[in-house]
């Protein structure tokens, strides 16, 4: 994993580390290429690719990248990197949408985003309801596409 040179780790206000933006980002600027080894199996710092293939994170990038329910950052999977959703400020946190990500997260947590739109408990894609799933498809790999296609009504 690479880290752009606009992104550090910094402490949060509740004590937590994040990435945060050093000097202001565009949309759709590459803030972090995911470049690991490809795993069989998901683990807390890992991004799902497919069924049974993850990217394995590292301590230095991905394992500070917090989640929200409405995310700073997307993962592009064309390009497999981690991308701002809109211009973000020096200073703000860097966040992603973990339900677009994994479709069985290895390590669920209790949200705390404070979105009008927070899941509560992110416990991966696999957890949604299919209005919630259908909501994220912009945001989704395409095995995740793959199983919303199969959930259709057609």
């Amino acid at each position: 994993m690479a880290l752009s040179s606009k992104v550090i780790v910094a402490q949060r206000l509740d004590g937590q580390r994040g990435l945060f933006v050093a000097h202001g980002v565009e949309p759709d600027e590459i803030l972090i290429k995911y470049d690991g080894p490809i795993i069989d199996h998901p683990t807390r710092l890992s991004i799902q690719i497919d069924d049974d293939k993850h990217i394995e994170g590292t301590e230095d990038s991905n394992a500070f990248l917090n989640h929200s329910c409405e995310a700073s950052a997307y993962v592009d999977w064309d390009a497999v990197c981690l991308r701002a959703v809109k211009a973000i400020p020096a200073g703000a946190e860097i966040t992603c949408n973990y339900l677009t990500t994994d479709y069985e997260l290895h390590s669920p947590f209790h949200c705390r985003c404070g979105s009008p739109r927070c899941k509560g408990t992110i416990r991966g894609f696999k957890h949604l309801t299919p209005a919630e799933q259908l909501e994220l498809e912009p945001w989704l790999p395409p095995f995740l596409k793959r199983k919303l296609q199969r959930r259709r009504p057609w």
